[in-house]
């Protein structure tokens, strides 16, 4: 019998007595500095992303329609340079409104006195960025709004996750 079919039998062996076969040292060795390699990679490609001031994803959702107006398309919240963004992605859409904002808020309503005013809706579609303050804890907030301020009124609405939460899709 040649080796190979005498290790090829010993494995089979091994297997049907419920034992996995032991891959040998060498190439086990082989395996993990391969996992370091890649680790490192993957390691170095994230920390460049960082210095050259790529995002890095957060919560994220879709929009909705509030008090019969028509809202829809992304958003997202993002990191950039150590700042954080509210990011409404290409696709975000709202019919025309007046006195429009972009507002994150404990509640449904962009007029809670504990919500926070990003600022003036730039655009009524596509991307657009607001500045998020500094030292502002995503936590105390659940929703991010399309807010009325003339009319106190809910013109779009979307979840916001928070840290430790399910993103949303």
């Amino acid at each position: 019998m040649r080796p190979f079919q005498t290790l090829r039998r010993f494995s089979t062996l091994m297997l049907l007595a419920g034992t996995a076969a032991v891959m040998p040292l060498a190439a086990q060795n082989a395996d993990t500095a391969m996992m370091k390699r890649d680790q490192m990679k993957h390691d170095t490609m994230m920390k460049a992303d960082k210095m050259m001031g790529h995002e890095m994803m957060g919560p994220h959702g879709r929009f909705s329609g509030g008090n019969g107006h028509k809202t829809s398309g992304s958003y997202e919240v993002a990191t950039a340079q150590g700042k954080q963004w509210v990011k409404l992605g290409d696709d975000f859409s709202l019919d025309n409104a007046p006195d429009a904002y972009v507002v994150i808020s404990p509640t449904d309503k962009g007029g809670d006195k504990k919500a926070l005013n990003l600022g003036k809706l730039k655009s009524f579609k596509g991307a657009q960025a607001y500045e998020v303050p500094s030292a502002t804890d995503l936590a105390g907030f659940t929703k991010v709004i399309i807010y009325c301020k003339k009319y106190n009124v809910t013109l779009g609405i979307a979840d916001l996750a928070v840290p430790g939460e399910m993103m949303h899709n």
